[in-house]
């Protein structure tokens, strides 16, 4: 008996409508003019790094989509943001103007604090 790992291996090798997609997308992330241009400010990453984070730059890419068609993303709020962490591209997420201005405004309220005041005024 074939390890399943192995079937499944080869089946995903030998499948050209899969290969064909994901290459699609690989093409369709590595052509985003905001990945180009992260990968051109950090020339320390190699071809093979790039490869090994592809699915957090089609996450970045993704999300980041999603966020600017005015969709909800994964964390409401925030932002994606790319990040190199030794030689392995993650995928972070900041905080929004609008959210971190929110954030300031409930601060502001919280302070004020109505104590017995009557309820005609």
């Amino acid at each position: 008996m074939e390890n399943m790992s192995n079937q499944l291996r080869n089946h995903l090798m030998h499948n050209d409508k899969l290969r064909q997609h994901l290459n699609q997308l690989y093409h369709q992330v590595l052509d985003d003019d905001d990945v180009k241009q992260f990968l051109q400010q950090h020339p320390e990453l190699t071809k093979a790094d790039v490869v090994q984070s592809m699915a957090q730059l089609f996450e970045y890419v993704n999300q980041r989509d999603q966020i600017q068609s005015g969709k909800t993303g994964i964390a409401p709020g925030y932002m994606p943001h790319l990040e190199v962490h030794e030689r392995h591209i993650n995928v972070t997420y900041v905080p929004t103007t609008q959210l971190q201005q929110q954030r300031q405004a409930d601060q502001i309220l919280q302070r004020i604090a109505i104590i017995d005041l009557p309820a005609d005024i």
